[in-house]
């Protein structure tokens, strides 16, 4: 098929066969973008994941820490030599006073749906 529709010397030579066989099908293109997106999905879902551990560290270590200070406090406030052991060993016993401090305002907002706790 020869195309000159405004009588210029360039011609267009057009052949109605494959136009390369090397292009990817869709088949190729869905599966390759497929395996690309679980690739990422993962490398998120790991990250997250290591985000949320390091965030549980540090609000398991806030409570220790508060509940020594309350401890290196009251034995100030007795006349009583405070020492690090000392606040870290009593530190359990406040511990799970400060975990539902915590989840008491957040179990509330939840149950009223407000958003951001």
């Amino acid at each position: 098929m020869i195309c000159t529709g405004n009588n210029s010397p360039f011609e267009y030579r057009h052949t109605l066969s494959d136009p390369s066989p090397n292009l990817p099908t869709i088949d190729k293109v869905a599966a390759n973008a497929g395996r690309r997106l679980t690739d990422k999905m993962t490398h998120v879902g790991g990250r997250l994941g290591r985000l949320a551990l390091c965030g549980l560290a540090l609000v398991t270590g806030s409570f220790v820490a508060k509940g020594g200070i309350i401890e290196a406090t009251i034995d100030l406030a007795r006349n009583q030599p405070t020492s690090l052991g000392r606040a870290w060993r009593t530190e359990r016993h406040y511990f799970w006073r400060f975990v539902g401090l915590t989840l008491v305002p957040v179990i509330i907002a939840m149950m009223l749906g407000v958003p951001g706790g």
